[in-house]
């Protein structure tokens, strides 16, 4: 049986105004790329990783097991990898894309400098903010050198960067570098485009973490009407955003409001990224915390442990993400009088903590859990944090 027929349905690709494929395999590594990018953008990873995986092995057969399209292709396989939360199958790609890449086009070309800043980007994801900080500088390096100070691909590593200073509290940092991104991204591309909306949702972070509500909303809001606008309602990276707002109402006591905008992005994010996706995490984890300040325990005890469940399996059990929910999760225990088992989960984010390295550990902002999805717009398309915000 051909494992090809039926992997793109015609519905989804008509819908997103693209022209879908013939039942049969691609009939090039080519073919498969573009079919792999395609499948991205409808946000249908698995379908993205068959043709991604299709595409390295017809790549390794014409072009040989150091060329630089084999490499290009495992880069992009490793971003589908890392999107959809298989953070060490991703690594190991990235690893291996690097090795080819600099044997064929060697290590000062923009290929590397693209797999720099995605290799960085999940390293943020595992919770490495120094490993991530390294590599984005080195990102930055050869961008500027290779391409310029005011390439797009450039402002992509600046934006990426911002968002670890954000991580950690260094917020005029996080600002500085943000400004320089917008500038540049709204000469390249004008005013209404993803990657400038983008920087918008992360102005709106920084806003929010400086109590700045009403200008946190604002700049939520310019980024929606783009996305809305130039990847639909139901794209991930919208979601991100809606998720955002929630924590904007919430850190205001709006929780209603906050409710509502946690739901939309979690109904998002589980049809389009599967429910077993850290982003899925985070917004369970917001849920139970709005639950929890209302004081509706048996709710917020549910989202908890489903939140846990993914973080546990995806993230593993030494990342700082994992010992803040056991930390709230705890704090709700003991207010419905459970406090061995409270102490219990407090001893575990304790041994997370530990386990940490004392310099990592105290780079983490653990007021505020924020993670900043993935932007995809060129192609090959350059990484970009703009997601999903935690407190």
């Amino acid at each position: 049986m051909n494992p090809f027929v039926g992997l793109l349905t015609v519905p989804v690709f008509v819908a997103f105004g693209i022209q879908a494929p013939s039942s049969g395999p691609p009939a090039s590594a080519t073919a498969a790329v573009e079919l792999a990018r395609q499948s991205r953008s409808v946000g249908d990873n698995q379908q993205a990783e068959r043709f991604f995986l299709l595409a390295a092995d017809l790549w390794g057969k014409e072009k040989g097991p150091e060329s630089e399209e084999l490499g290009r292709c495992l880069s992009e396989l490793g971003v589908v990898l890392h999107a959809v939360g298989r953070y060490a199958e991703a690594e190991s790609t990235f690893l291996r894309a690097r090795k080819v890449l600099g044997r064929a086009v060697g290590s000062g070309h923009p290929d590397c400098a693209r797999l720099l800043n995605s290799l960085a980007l999940l390293k943020k994801d595992q919770g490495h903010l120094s490993d991530a900080i390294s590599l984005y500088h080195d990102a930055l390096d050869l961008y500027e050198r290779t391409l310029g100070p005011d390439h797009p691909e450039t402002a992509t590593v600046l934006h990426n960067l911002a968002e670890t200073f954000l991580v950690q509290g260094r917020y005029d940092e996080a600002e500085a570098l943000n400004l320089q991104a917008l500038r540049i991204r709204e000469k390249a591309f004008g005013q209404n485009h993803p990657m400038v909306a983008a920087t918008f949702s992360s102005l709106g972070v920084l806003r929010r973490k400086q109590r700045r509500y009403p200008e946190a909303e604002h700049l939520y809001e310019q980024a929606l009407v783009i996305l809305d606008a130039t990847c639909g309602h139901r794209h991930p990276d919208t979601a991100a955003v809606l998720n955002n707002l929630g924590e904007v109402y919430r850190a205001q006591r709006r929780y209603r409001e906050a409710e509502f905008f946690y739901e939309q992005a979690l109904a998002i994010w589980e049809q389009v990224l599967g429910a077993e996706n850290p982003r899925v995490a985070i917004c369970l984890h917001n849920l139970a915390s709005t639950k929890q300040e209302q004081g509706k325990y048996s709710e917020a005890e549910h989202l908890y442990r489903q939140a846990l469940k993914i973080e546990e399996a995806v993230l593993g059990r030494a990342h700082p993400y994992l010992a803040i929910t056991l930390g709230e999760y705890g704090e709700l225990l003991r207010k419905t009088g459970r406090k061995k088992t409270a102490r219990e989960l407090e001893s575990r984010a304790a041994e997370i903590r530990r386990r940490v390295s004392q310099r990592e550990s105290a780079q983490w902002d653990v007021r505020s859990r924020t993670m900043t999805g993935a932007r995809r717009i060129q192609t090959p398309r350059p990484e970009e944090s703009n997601g999903p915000t935690r407190r």
